[in-house]
């Protein structure tokens, strides 16, 4: 049992303030750092006896594929042997942003050189379908998948291991993510200090387009490689490995190739069971 938080990121006033963690809307949060600061708490935050910190919610198999569509983007993007993710490892030599840009601003047809999308340039299209099947390939190394910068869906602040942690910190409330901006929430927070009768928390209705665009592009890249229609240049492509289409999976596929994954799915269905205990019957849930 973890007796204390031994740190959380805070944004809000002395009285109350929202916890910013990566897939539970801190985007969103950080928007109050132009009205108030950001506050970092390293000692045990039952001790502060005035303050109400809550912590954002949401379903957590969505926020770990959620956290698995924003990291894929490094793949293109980043130095491919930078220290955050080794890419290079995994064969990827050099980034491919206009790829990885398509998919989150176009609506692809198919994953072929004849897709209206990439006709224009076979060269980006093939380059970012190799980078795509080899970082997913199950003998190299997938921790970018369930413990990479977003899609660690498991921790709930700083260094909180696990949700169910928390539920005992009589200081500590829960709000549901599709609730943060909404009037509910905002009536709360102005009852416990009016400095947020001004104050909106919003979303980017951008940023919002874009990760629509990527999760269903994505979803009908694995569709396509499931039916075996995906042009690839890989012989050992029947290789590759995902956590979140399970549904999909063709009686030729090697199964073997998931189990890779089978702890990663028990703490999702743990930390799971906590969300939904936390909606149904925590006392400090906001509705």
């Amino acid at each position: 049992m973890i007796l204390w938080v031994k740190k959380m990121i805070n944004y809000g006033t002395d009285l109350v303030g929202i916890n910013a963690h990566e897939k539970l809307g801190s985007t969103s949060v950080k928007i109050l750092e132009t009205s108030y600061d950001r506050k970092e708490y390293k000692d045990d935050i039952r001790e502060n006896k005035t303050k109400k910190f809550v912590i954002v919610i949401r379903d957590v198999f969505s926020r770990w594929k959620s956290g698995y569509l924003q990291d894929i983007k490094y793949a293109f993007t980043e130095d491919p042997f930078s220290f955050a993710n080794n890419w290079g490892e995994h064969g990827v030599y050099h980034p491919n942003p206009k790829f990885i840009y398509q998919l989150q601003k176009e609506k692809i047809d198919s994953f072929s050189y004849d897709s209206v999308v990439f006709k224009g340039d076979p060269h980006s299209f093939a380059h970012g379908m190799d980078t795509l099947t080899k970082i997913h390939m199950v003998d190299k190394d997938f921790d970018w998948i369930c413990n990479g910068t977003h899609s660690k869906f498991y921790t709930w602040t700083e260094e909180q291991e696990h949700i169910s942690d928390l539920l005992n910190l009589e200081n500590v409330y829960f709000v549901d993510l599709k609730n943060l901006s909404g009037e509910a929430f905002h009536k709360w927070l102005c009852e416990i200090d009016d400095t947020f009768t001004e104050i909106k928390i919003g979303h980017s209705n951008n940023r919002i387009s874009r990760n629509l665009l990527i999760n269903r592009n994505i979803d009908l890249f694995w569709k396509e490689f499931f039916e075996g229609k995906l042009p690839h240049k890989l012989n050992d492509i029947d290789k590759m490995t995902i956590p979140f289409y399970n549904d999909l999976i063709p009686d030729w596929y090697d199964k073997s190739n998931l189990r890779v994954f089978e702890p990663y799915h028990e703490l999702c269905k743990s930390a799971q069971s906590t969300v939904d205990y936390i909606r149904s019957n925590h006392e400090r849930y906001i509705r």
